[in-house]
């Protein structure tokens, strides 16, 4: 279970709120986007502009993270049921902090800048976290430095991004870190193109269908199998959806309702 934004239909999305909801609904992993601010801290914010989740206006990219980290990333929001979010203020988080937030739970994130700087920000973001989980481990007692170690080691990153430019780069400066494919290998996995048994990336994440194409059969999920690359699909909330997906063989979906998820994957026997 890939919790898209934490939710964007049940509390504010990419805040601590809609994380920890799906994480009370227990999701396996927390998607999540990624932009740059002015002065290139890496902010977890979907849009391009601040004024459809924020009570800010333009473009994130002209910011700085001080100035972003003022607005409340709850103002715009409405529920399903229409009702106004009742929570307390939500701040943007950074990169950064949602590591520090969340230093055990898988995080998946989606690069939306076509900027190389974004690949390289993120790429360093990771290497810093790994860094002070590593930095944290070796000051422990040996048998807590034990228990650390197995926590942090089993944290899971995975980068992905719409441009392909984008995601070469952050391979080539973290090439130890899961990938997802971008579009053009997608397609060239699709159309049976694909240049070898294993390409760059470990995951496809993509719709039940592109542009009249459907995705989701049997055939494309055993040739991602074949290929040791898991699938999951986007954005799944309908719960027929849901079971039908993972009785192909679909690996996980990516949703908006944790909620629902749960009850699917509690009565598939993939959640207690």
């Amino acid at each position: 279970m890939f919790a898209h934004r934490g939710t964007t239909v049940l509390a504010p999305e990419n805040t601590i709120a809609a994380f920890d909801l799906a994480l009370h609904y227990q999701c396996d992993v927390l998607e999540t986007d990624v932009r740059l601010s002015k002065d290139n801290v890496v902010m977890v914010f979907h849009d391009e502009t601040l004024h459809r989740t924020t009570n800010g206006t333009g473009p994130v990219r002209q910011q700085t993270c001080h100035a972003l980290k003022k607005l409340d990333a709850s103002d715009q929001f409405k529920d399903i049921n229409g009702n106004s979010y009742a929570g307390t203020k939500q701040t943007l988080l950074t990169l950064d902090e949602l590591f520090e937030q969340y230093p055990n739970v898988g995080i998946n994130i989606d690069i939306k800048d076509n900027d190389p700087q974004a690949a390289t920000a993120v790429a360093k973001s990771i290497k810093q976290h790994h860094h002070r989980n590593n930095a944290s481990v070796q000051h422990s007692s040996s048998a807590l430095a034990d228990s650390s170690a197995e926590q942090s080691s089993h944290q899971w990153i995975n980068v992905g991004s719409f441009h392909e430019g984008v995601i070469k780069q952050f391979r080539q400066l973290a090439p130890d870190v899961s990938t997802a494919a971008s579009r053009q290998e997608v397609a060239r996995m699709v159309f049976g193109f694909a240049r070898t048994a294993s390409e760059s990336y470990q995951l496809l994440q993509i719709p039940q269908s592109y542009w009249g194409i459907q995705l989701s059969g049997k055939r494309l999920i055993q040739k991602a199998h074949a290929r040791h690359c898991h699938i999951m699909y986007w954005t799944i909330n309908d719960k027929k959806k849901m079971q039908a997906l993972l009785k192909r063989g679909a690996d996980g979906i990516i949703t908006d309702r944790p909620d629902l998820a749960l009850d699917v994957f509690r009565a598939m026997g993939f959640k207690r």
